[in-house]
């Protein structure tokens, strides 16, 4: 293997400095091969380790600056800018970064207290409005992305001891009659009733008919959770927990 033909070459953002190393790998038939890596500096200034395949064919293009580049440019593309908005007294300076969540974008955006400091803060707590200053935002930088998300899930939909999305959620993976709080109860060849609400299940009775459980079903919900849903003005949505805030 000529360990020396790549040297001062420059593919894409990597140019070649020197080899590195030889691994021996099997591939796919089972037959011994070297592999043969290359260190690069990248036009960032970071120095990586790549295969000579991967080089030359053009897999790999930089260190990985590139790909984070580029999905900031895409991720951009649905983005509404906040630069020079004003939330409570800090204002935005500009787009600090952007990290994937769930699979999701989450921008964080940098940003002037009138006091003169300036922090990074994500747009959704910007627009939920909840930080007013430098200092709280300084106070709620410990608290991690999934515990605000659970404050924020506790505020909107935990009401009374109830979760309201649990009310008027989808079946369960385990349900196989395709109504909700029924179910086929073999030894009594019955459809047996049941519903949940505020930690206690209540029996409905058992049915010969599915159609039966299912009214019956029906009428419990209206009795039960229909006061509650209405109340709070939740009719029947599920939440988008963590919504990735620029769509």
């Amino acid at each position: 293997m000529n360990t020396m033909d790549l040297i001062g070459r420059k593919f894409n953002k990597l140019t070649v400095i020197k080899f590195d190393r030889i691994e021996h790998k099997r591939d796919i038939k089972g037959k011994n091969r070297d592999k043969g890596y290359w260190l690069c500096k990248c036009d960032c200034g970071r120095e990586v380790s790549i295969s000579r395949n991967e080089l030359i064919t053009g897999k790999t293009k930089s260190c990985g600056c590139l790909y984070k580049e580029t999905g900031i440019k895409n991720s951009k593309k649905h983005l509404i800018d906040l630069t020079g908005k004003r939330f409570n007294e800090l204002v935005v300076i500009g787009l600090d970064r952007v990290e994937k969540y769930n699979n999701k974008n989450v921008y964080y955006w940098k940003c002037r207290c009138d006091c003169g400091n300036e922090v990074v803060i994500s747009g959704n707590r910007l627009k939920e409005g909840r930080i007013k200053d430098c200092k709280e935002a300084k106070r709620n930088e410990v608290k991690s992305y999934t515990e605000i998300g659970n404050e924020f899930k506790k505020e909107k939909i935990l009401k009374e001891g109830t979760r309201l999305d649990n009310l008027s959620g989808k079946l369960s993976k385990a349900n196989t009659s395709g109504v909700r709080g029924v179910s086929f109860k073999k030894d009594k060849n019955k459809y047996k009733a049941t519903i949940g609400f505020k930690k206690r299940t209540y029996f409905l009775g058992y049915y010969d008919k599915l159609e039966d459980a299912k009214k019956a079903r029906e009428k419990a919900e209206e009795k039960f959770y229909k006061p509650i849903l209405e109340k709070y003005n939740y009719k029947n949505k599920k939440l988008k927990e963590n919504e990735e805030e620029f769509e």
